[in-house]
């Protein structure tokens, strides 16, 4: 699995699991929307590495699309970008090329998805 950061931007005072306005998750796979107006065709699901509390709920799994026209789930998981975060409710059934329901969601984040590179070590 990929791992990325989470760089959270809105809320601004939001305390993450992995420290503040943070949270590390894997990339699991794609989801397709809900072929509603003003949702994507398809969204990452990831999830969430340290599962936090959101309105006393558990939040172990997020769904992002890109946040700006143009950026793409592709370059976005190369690269990182600007994302729109919801979390998927604990009652909500979502895997890896199934369609999310929007009631199973709540929109919560906005932030910088970035691709967490592994550190080799110096060899000399």
């Amino acid at each position: 699995m990929q791992r990325f950061q989470l760089s959270v931007g809105e809320p601004w005072n939001f305390e993450g699991p992995d420290g503040p306005n943070r949270v590390v998750v894997d990339l699991v796979g794609f989801v397709g929307g809900p072929s509603l107006p003003n949702w994507q065709d398809r969204y990452l699901l990831l999830k969430v590495v340290a599962p936090f509390t959101h309105k006393g709920e558990r939040v172990a799994l997020l769904v992002a699309s890109p946040r700006y026209e143009g950026d793409t789930l592709e370059g976005i998981v190369a690269s990182g970008g600007t994302v729109g975060v919801s979390r998927v409710r604990p009652n909500a059934q979502l895997q890896p090329g199934s369609n999310l329901d929007p009631k199973g969601v709540e929109y919560i984040i906005i932030g910088g998805l970035l691709p967490l590179r592994e550190e080799t070590p110096n060899v000399a």
